[in-house]
């Protein structure tokens, strides 16, 4: 009976006698994944051990053996031969004798590290959440396809051709990355056709990094083009969590800032990818593979990222990474209240209020949602602090009157908090250029809300007098509310 991707983990720990642990960056990762056996075994790469990126080179382990059909020689021609000898020397193989597509596989053991994980958390780590959050059914380690490309340019024109592809799986005890890359556009059909053949099979899902906007459509817009099959296929792209997650504390959410600001992953001397077209075109016009030997390098390394990323992604919805700051918190949160998971909503928005970092935005959520849940404690007590701690603030006060005007019936409560918002909203409608026109109408709608209250307690008033009670007393209008002070109107 075949063993599951746990137990065979299990024997490959065994098998290095510990299992080893990540390592902080720049810290020595010693001999935490085994060593390079000397007849082409799994390598560990030394400055994946180091919180670098995968590079190729005497780090991995290039597959031997090339793909059916490949060719077994260099092509012929001075600038062919030149270019075909380089791709060798880096452990490609052509895929076809007219040498237009070739083709490696970079081997990695599953205990690497690679920044601050190993590739073999993936197969340790619950997925189940990070799949809801992605927008999947299902993550099943062994069906993942990390999936990356470099291209031609940035649009998703047919101009823009994808002449590297990059797909990392797991494969027994390995993360093996597939690269092809595309020596002659006339080899794209071929290229297509075994990449999709090879790794896009019914049941496996694809995961990318901003891959929905742009890499999965430019694939099936070539296949589209080649009047080849399109692929079907489970796709979850980790960007959209990512900003969730990290937009404020990052700023710019691209896979090296997500890399250096939270894998702790820090490439040394790695190509921008907007470097990468020049590299292709200098490629095909003299063959020299120090052109593109980056390109590979970055490429997949992009693919290495990714596996690691979902795991952290995945760890921080299972409860088993902590969150780190208001932030991240509120991600969480969001998630778990969407999914009506509200202990678990109700622990995060509480997390983000109590961060050292948590501002208006945490608080505010949070009140909102012991409002929904009927928490009227918590909430109104969350709002007044910050009414007293954010003086331009006006949704606070707002809840505040309609709290006391509808469950607390203090209508002396009420206006006065809704006077408090009517002067903020007036004031920001005087002096925010872009936002005055939505601020004027928040100050009409609480003008409508103060007209209400002050019917209600001069009708409060009338029944007071009537039956020989002492009347409440009105609030009265700020200072300087002059003639646009609101009057009461007649019921229509």
């Amino acid at each position: 009976m075949a063993r599951s991707l746990l137990e065979r983990l299990a024997a490959l720990e065994r098998s290095v006698g510990r299992r080893p642990e990540a390592t902080p960056d720049g810290a020595d990762g010693g001999d935490a994944a085994g060593s390079q056996a000397a007849d082409g075994g799994a390598a560990t790469p030394g400055e994946a051990a180091t919180g670098t990126a995968p590079r190729p080179g005497g780090d991995i382990v290039r597959e031997s053996a090339a793909p059916p059909g490949a060719g077994t020689a260099p092509a012929a021609g001075a600038t062919g031969a030149a270019s075909s000898e380089g791709l060798w020397a880096l452990g490609f193989r052509p895929v076809d004798p007219s040498g237009g597509v070739w083709y490696r596989t970079l081997r990695y053991d599953l205990l690497t590290v690679h920044g601050r994980r190993q590739f073999a958390d993936l197969a340790r780590c619950d997925l189940s959440a990070a799949a809801r959050a992605l927008g999947v059914d299902e993550l099943p380690a062994e069906r993942l396809r990390f999936y990356d490309t470099e291209t031609t340019g940035l649009g998703q024109g047919a101009g823009n051709v994808p002449f590297l592809h990059a797909v990392a799986r797991i494969e027994g005890d390995e993360l093996a990355v597939h690269q092809y890359f595309l020596a002659d556009h006339t080899g794209e059909p071929d290229l297509l056709t075994a990449l999709t053949a090879d790794h896009f099979a019914p049941g496996s899902v694809v995961v990318t990094f901003n891959g929905k906007s742009f890499d999965w459509p430019l694939l099936q817009a070539r296949l589209a083009l080649w009047r080849l099959p399109r692929v079907a296929a489970a796709h979850a792209d980790l960007i959209h969590a990512s900003r969730r997650l990290w937009r404020r504390r990052l700023g710019r959410v691209a896979l090296a800032e997500v890399e250096a600001g939270v894998l702790g992953i820090h490439r040394s001397g790695d190509l921008p990818g907007r470097e990468a077209p020049a590299r292709y075109f200098a490629w095909l016009e003299d063959g020299r593979a120090d052109w593109v030997e980056p390109v590979f390098e970055h490429n997949a390394a992009d693919v290495c990222s990714l596996a690691v990323l979902l795991v952290v992604v995945a760890d921080l919805l299972a409860g088993r990474e902590p969150a780190r700051g208001a932030e991240e918190w509120l991600a969480l949160a969001r998630w778990y209240d969407a999914w009506q998971a509200y202990d678990l909503a109700a622990r995060c928005y509480t997390g983000a209020a109590a961060s050292p970092d948590a501002g208006y935005e945490a608080r505010w959520l949070k009140s909102l949602f012991h409002k929904r849940h009927g928490e009227w404690a918590e909430a109104v007590g969350i709002w007044t602090q910050l009414a007293e701690a954010y003086p331009h603030a006006v949704p606070p006060l707002v809840e505040l009157a309609k709290h006391y005007e509808h469950r607390a019936g203090d209508l002396e409560a009420a206006a006065r908090w809704a006077w408090e918002a009517w002067a903020r909203a007036s004031a920001l409608a005087r002096v925010a250029d872009e936002e005055a026109a939505r601020w004027r109408e928040v100050a009409d709608h609480l003008r409508h809300r103060i007209d209400r209250i002050l019917r209600r307690q001069a009708a409060a008033a009338r029944v007071s007098r009537s039956s020989g009670a002492s009347p409440g007393t009105p609030a009265a209008a700020p200072a300087g509310a002059g003639s646009r002070t609101p009057r009461a109107q007649p019921r229509g």
